[in-house]
């Protein structure tokens, strides 16, 4: 998957993908895939025939307008050149994600009452790539979605990075990288795991609940600057307010 936003502070909406128009230019993304600019689109194009439009499309300033050139960084990001009917450009800038990194939690099981360090995730690559290229502080958890049985589900936006000074290393096949459990000198600390799931968990009417929540983090390769996406999942226990 490939996610393009607004690089501006301009209010942005998301672009409707139209029917294939006539190629504008072309760049090459993450595993060699070759994206296709279009008036009204941007898509992967596999064959002299074959489009398939970006499952998340640019976000672009609300003024009509449309794609003119697209750029491939060597740093990971995606460059689209974007130019609104009054003739005014604006740069989309976003990054090409491969999304099948596997990500594992431990403990599997967060009780929101404990007032532990550290939560573990550790982060395996596919074939072909080595979990020792990760750059440990790139690693971030970006999502956080929640069930609960006849409750309402939950999907919340977050940006959670490593602790800081937390220890990270390598094995054969994965990274361990650190996030923060629980801050005691800051319960509320916006970078720790349990004041951002009690934020965004319902404290239930029960004594207690239990939520599954699955996570998604990003991270970056030290060597080529490529970017991996990957969900873990685990269980949070939330208590009744008192």
């Amino acid at each position: 998957m490939f996610a393009l936003t607004l690089s501006t502070t301009e209010p942005g909406v998301a672009a409707v993908a139209g029917p294939v128009s006539q190629v504008l230019d072309i760049g090459v993304g993450p595993e060699e895939a070759v994206l296709a600019v279009m008036a009204n689109l941007i898509a992967t194009w596999t064959t002299p025939s074959t489009f398939t439009p970006l499952p998340e499309q640019p976000k672009v300033p609300v003024s009509p307008g449309s794609y003119k050139e697209i750029a491939v960084g060597s740093n990971g990001y995606i460059y689209v050149l974007f130019e609104k009917q009054t003739g005014e450009q604006c740069i989309l800038k976003g990054r090409g994600i491969n999304e099948n990194m596997t990500v594992h939690f431990d403990p599997r099981t967060l009780d929101l009452k404990s007032k532990g360090n550290w939560v573990l995730s550790k982060l395996s690559l596919p074939a072909g790539y080595t979990a020792k290229d990760i750059d440990p502080d790139s690693v971030e958890i970006t999502r956080l979605q929640a069930t609960v049985s006849g409750g309402t589900p939950v999907d919340a936006s977050v940006s959670i990075f490593r602790a800081p000074g937390s220890p990270s290393s390598t094995s054969k096949d994965h990274l361990d990288v650190r996030f923060l459990r629980y801050d005691k000198g800051n319960p509320g600390n916006p970078q720790s795991l349990n004041a951002v799931l009690t934020g965004i968990l319902p404290a239930p009417g029960v004594k207690k609940v239990d939520y599954a929540v699955t996570a998604t983090l990003l991270a970056q390769l030290k060597t080529t600057g490529e970017w991996f996406e990957g969900t873990g999942t685990f269980k949070v226990t939330v208590h009744k307010a008192k």
